[in-house]
């Protein structure tokens, strides 16, 4: 009689075994989702799903992308998923899109996030990292502003730093000589005021070498 118990136990416990459902697993065909743009360029994927088991609902929610510093940000809603389709029979493949539009990108860096996979009660999690370069355009900008800064700097030191240093050598000579009340320096003062004129008239010329030496001419006259 114990014997019929167990044997009618293990029958019972048999056909409950393989009346419940067993667990839908999805099989993705990358473990983690990598895309590559610049700045407002679109950027897309195809991702490849599997399932052992049928499977009635299937949804994919994309979290916000973020910069590591907290800065920058994707909002979810720019992330689009598409072809998506249920029921999913046993051993059925379907491709799905993941895309982010170009207006989205406007800021270079690499944003991070994750894509929420739900399916029959079940779900999985899927990193999404997106690199955003800057513009080809923007680099040639710094460029092009290092270039031209160095350019100018070249042309004021070849004139512009002459000439001023003159011109600040001028002011010290002329503000001297104004100091000066002596009778007896005023012959000294008439001829170092011409040496000074000539330079000036040197320097509208950018004639640097003959500004330079008038006025030392001024400069040892007045000296003594």
């Amino acid at each position: 009689m114990m014997k019929l118990g167990c044997l009618l136990g293990l029958i019972c416990l048999g056909s409950w075994v393989t009346t419940v459902p067993a667990h839908a697993e999805l099989i993705l065909d990358t473990q983690q989702i990598s895309l590559a743009t610049t700045q407002h360029t679109s950027v897309g994927k195809s991702l490849r799903i599997t399932t052992d088991t049928d499977i009635t609902k299937l949804v994919l929610t994309a979290s916000d992308l973020e910069r590591e510093n907290g800065s920058a940000r994707i909002s979810a809603d720019e992330v689009k998923v598409t072809g998506v389709t249920t029921p999913l029979t046993a051993n059925q493949a379907i491709k799905l899109d993941i895309g982010i539009d170009g207006g989205a990108l406007k800021t270079s860096g690499e944003f991070t996030g994750t894509l929420l996979v739900q399916y029959d009660g079940n779900s999985q999690l899927i990193p999404i990292s997106v690199q955003v370069k800057a513009e080809a355009w923007g680099a040639w900008i710094v460029v092009l502003l290092g270039v031209g800064i160095g350019t100018i700097l070249s042309i004021y030191q070849a004139n512009g730093l002459p000439r001023d240093e003159l011109l600040v050598r001028v002011s010290e000579l002329r503000e001297r000589m104004r100091g000066e009340t002596a009778l007896q320096a005023e012959r000294f003062k008439t001829y170092a005021e011409s040496r000074l004129l000539a330079v000036e008239t040197d320097l509208r010329n950018k004639q640097w070498k003959g500004a330079e030496a008038n006025l030392v001419k001024g400069q040892t006259v007045w000296d003594r």
